[in-house]
C-alpha cells in the first residue's frame, strides 16, 4: 500500500493552472489503506498512473482536461480553467443562443472544423470526460431541452479515455432525471454537429433564436434563481468542518478533531446536485443505484466496534454517537456518502459492506441510520489491548491510529 507520507509528495505534483489540488481531502492521504486510484484509472494523458499499488505523477503529461476531477469522489482535484461555476455560466449562455440546445465539443475537434460552427451556441471544453452529472442535471433543471455532446473524433484520440467517463456521468444523470420523472431527456452524443449550431445560414457565427423554454415547475421559479445565482458565483470547495489553513496555505497535515475523527468536508458539487434534484421534484424511486452515492451495512458479529469508520470518513457520512444509556456505535447519512469506499477498505474486520444503492428519501431527506455496537472488552491477549486502554488516559479525541 502507499505510505501517506509519499503520497503527500506525490498529488500535489499535479497542482497546475488547470488543476487544483486538495490533498487533505484525497482518501490516500487520510489512509495509506484505501484502494482508491480513480484518478489514476480515469487521466487521459497519463499525468497520473500507477506503478503496482503507488500512485505516479508526471505534471508534463497533464493536459488540464478535468477528466480526473469528474472522477475524483472527494474532489480532491478540482478544475480551475475554468471552473465549475464559469463553465455552467458559460453553458447558461449557450443555451440562451440555441433556444436551449447548448452542444459541448473538445478543443481538438473545433480545431478541425476551422470555425464552421456557431460559437455561441457551442461550449469548449479541453476534453468531454470533464462534463459530469451536476453540470448535466443543473442544466435541465434550468430548463435546458437538449445537451449534446460530440465525440467523432474519440476512437482515435489519444485522449479516449475521457470519452469513456463522459459516457458514465451522461448515463448516470439520464438516470437520475428519470428517477425525478424525466424521462425523456435528450442528454447525448454525435459525431456531427447539429443543424442548430452549423454556420450555414447564420449571421456572424452567432444563432439568432428567443430565449429557451423555462422549467413546467414554474411555483419553484424562485428556488431556481437562487440555485442559478449559487451555482454561478459560488467557491469551488465548500468550508471544511475542521480547522483550516491560514488562507493562501495548503493544510501539509491533517487535522484531527474533538472526537478523534479527521476534519470532514462535503464537495460542493454534491450539495448543488442534490439541490437541483430537489427543485426537479425529488426521486419517484424508492430507491437509487449510482456511482455518486453508497449505503453501508455492518455485520454487527464481524464488527469489532473500533469505529475507524467514523475516524476517517471524508465527509462525516459516517459519525460516532455515544448516548447517555451507554448506547453507542456510529450514524449513517447517505446523502453525504460519496462511495469513496474508504470505510470499507479500512474496516480491520471487514464488516462494512458497501452498496451504491441508497434510499431515495435518505437522499431527498437527509435521513440518517444508526447502527449499535457492542462494548469493547479489553482482553490481554488482544494485540489492541494496550491501546485500549491507553486511549482513554491519553485524551481519546487527541489520539487517532492510521
Amino acid at each position: 500500500m502507499s505510505n501517506t507520507p509519499s503520497v503527500l509528495g506525490v498529488i500535489e505534483r499535479i497542482a497546475s493552472p488547470d488543476i487544483t489540488v486538495n490533498q487533505e481531502r484525497c482518501v490516500v492521504v487520510r489512509n495509506r489503506n484505501s484502494s482508491c486510484r480513480t484518478c489514476a484509472d480515469a487521466c487521459t494523458s497519463g499525468a497520473i498512473s500507477c506503478v503496482g499499488d503507488e500512485l505516479v505523477v508526471d505534471p508534463s503529461l497533464c493536459i488540464g482536461c478535468g477528466t480526473c476531477a469528474t472522477v475524483c469522489p472527494t474532489c480532491a482535484l478540482d478544475v480551475c480553467n475554468p471552473n465549475d461555476a464559469e463553465l455552467f455560466a458559460r453553458a447558461l449562455e449557450a443555451a440562451q443562443a440555441t433556444d436551449g440546445r447548448p452542444v459541448i465539443a473538445c478543443s481538438q475537434y473545433l480545431s478541425t472544423c476551422h470555425g464552421a460552427y456557431a460559437r455561441k451556441g457551442v461550449i469548449e471544453v479541453g476534453c468531454v470526460g470533464r462534463i459530469e452529472e451536476t453540470f448535466l442535471c443543473g442544466l435541465i433543471a434550468n430548463g435546458v431541452r437538449s445537451v449534446t455532446l460530440m465525440d467523432s473524433l474519440c476512437p482515435v484520440c489519444p485522449h479516449r479515455s475521457g470519452n469513456v467517463v463522459a459516457h458514465v456521468t451522461s448515463d448516470t444523470a439520464i438516470s437520475l432525471l428519470s428517477a425525478c420523472g424525466l424521462h425523456d431527456v435528450d442528454i447525448g452524443f454525435a459525431e456531427q454537429f447539429p443543424e442548430h449550431v452549423k454556420l450555414c445560414g447564420m449571421d456572424g457565427g452567432s444563432v439568432q433564436k428567443s430565449p429557451w423554454r423555462g422549467c413546467a415547475r414554474q411555483t419553484k421559479e424562485g428556488l431556481r434563481s437562487t440555485l442559478q445565482v449559487a451555482a454561478t458565483t459560488m467557491d469551488k470547495t465548500a468550508p471544511s468542518h475542521g480547522a483550516e489553513a491560514p488562507e493562501g496555505e495548503a493544510p501539509r497535515y491533517l487535522h484531527v478533531m474533538e472526537d478523534g475523527t479527521l476534519a470532514h468536508f462535503i464537495p460542493t458539487r454534491r450539495e448543488r446536485l442534490l439541490d437541483w434534484l430537489s427543485l426537479l421534484g425529488y426521486p419517484e424511486r424508492s430507491a437509487m443505484a449510482t456511482r455518486l452515492w453508497g449505503s453501508i451495512e455492518i455485520d454487527a458479529k464481524a464488527c469489532s466496534s473500533c469505529r475507524m469508520c467514523a475516524t476517517f470518513c471524508p465527509t462525516g457520512a459516517i459519525v460516532k454517537f455515544d448516548d447517555d444509556d451507554g448506547t453507542f456505535g456510529i450514524e449513517h447519512y447517505p446523502a453525504d456518502c460519496v462511495h469513496c469506499g474508504l470505510c470499507r477498505d479500512i474496516c480491520p474486520t471487514g464488516a462494512i459492506v458497501l452498496t451504491n444503492e441508497v434510499p431515495a428519501i435518505a437522499l431527498d431527506q437527509g435521513l440518517s441510520y444508526r447502527h449499535e455496537m457492542d462494548p469493547i472488552i479489553a482482553s490481554p491477549n488482544r494485540p489492541k489491548s494496550i491501546y485500549d486502554k491507553m486511549y482513554p488516559l491519553l485524551g481519546g479525541g487527541q489520539v487517532f491510529e492510521r
